[in-house]
């Protein structure tokens, strides 16, 4: 027997997205804006639907629209339909984009020499397929990169820029490297009232962190002396193995040094943390790949003496 389907299996998918878009706005001129269509193109494909029913689905008014008995039932139909259509478009379309695709990211210095390489390995286990760039860059560099080149986000210090979302990430403290030949001392902490009095290797004074070592140090009522200053926390470290003073660092970049000729000291009574935050422009939507590299950065940022912050 040959089968000749119902005329109502024809019906255009978008003609269901054009009555529900019309129940939902109450209004086709509001619809028709909406959907970008005139609102007599879209009054038009309401009447073909209807007549494809064989029943009006609303009562038109000259200042109301209101469904009909009919079109009532099948809004409730149809509206939880689209969604379930338009969930699973995008879970494909995710899925896809999970296995193809590029991801750039901008992060400090001072985290790419932790975490970044693990985090890159893992992800690339899982999306082999998704091709990463990667740019080091100070928080200036990494804002430019975020804001005007278009990187998908950025990993760096937790600062106040307009339009730059921050996610507190990891907290890392502020630790002292001290070279053994300079301070001979079994204590495993240091206040900073007595760093005051030692030649210390500093951070510039345009980074936060040292921003953040000089208001601690007013409110104690002393001021640090700096031997050196340098840009990058490494170069702090090092400079302390030569014996050259006293690097005030976070403690994840001092453990990740091979320190011979120095050691490590905590920073007492001060609340001195360094906090990387990810960070992305306040209005864009991460892609899958993004979100899931994200997703591996979380569960990865309690590594290496890192404190992954309640988010």
């Amino acid at each position: 027997m040959k089968y000749f389907p119902h005329p109502i299996t024809k019906i255009n998918l978008k003609l269901i997205q054009g009555f529900v878009l019309v129940a939902q706005q109450k209004s086709f001129k509001r619809a028709a804006d909406l959907s970008g269509f005139t609102q007599s193109a879209m009054s038009a494909q309401i009447r073909t639907l209807e007549e494809q029913l064989g029943t009006p689905l609303f009562n038109r008014t000259t200042r109301h629209v209101e469904m009909t008995e009919e079109g009532e039932h099948l809004f409730k139909s149809a509206k939880h339909a689209m969604e379930e259509i338009s969930a699973s478009l995008l879970d494909i379309q995710n899925a896809i984009d999970l296995r193809v695709g590029h991801v750039d990211i901008v992060c400090s210095p001072a985290f790419a020499m932790g975490g970044l390489g693990e985090l890159i390995a893992e992800f690339s286990k899982e999306c082999t397929d998704i091709s990463i760039s990667i740019r080091e860059a100070s928080i200036d560099g990494i804002v430019s990169a975020l804001m005007v080149d278009g990187f998908d986000f950025g990993i760096g210090p937790m600062v106040d820029v307009p339009d730059l979302d921050f996610a507190p990430l990891i907290s890392d403290p502020i630790v002292a490297v001290y070279p053994r030949a300079m301070i001979a001392t079994r204590a495993k902490s240091v206040s900073i009232e007595d760093l005051a009095k030692l030649p210390l290797l500093l951070l510039h004074k345009s980074t936060s962190l040292r921003q953040q070592l000089d208001a601690i140090a007013l409110e104690k009522g002393v001021m640090l002396h700096g031997q050196y200053e340098f840009s990058q926390p490494s170069t702090l470290v090092a400079m302390a193995e030569a014996g050259l003073g006293v690097a005030l660092v976070p403690e994840a970049v001092a453990r990740q040094q091979h320190l011979v000729a120095s050691s490590i000291l905590k920073i007492r009574d001060v609340k001195l943390r360094r906090i990387y935050a990810i960070i992305t422009p306040a209005a864009k939507n991460l892609s899958p790949a993004a979100r899931r590299m994200v997703q591996i950065l979380k569960s990865k940022s309690g590594t290496h003496g890192k404190v992954l912050l309640d988010q």
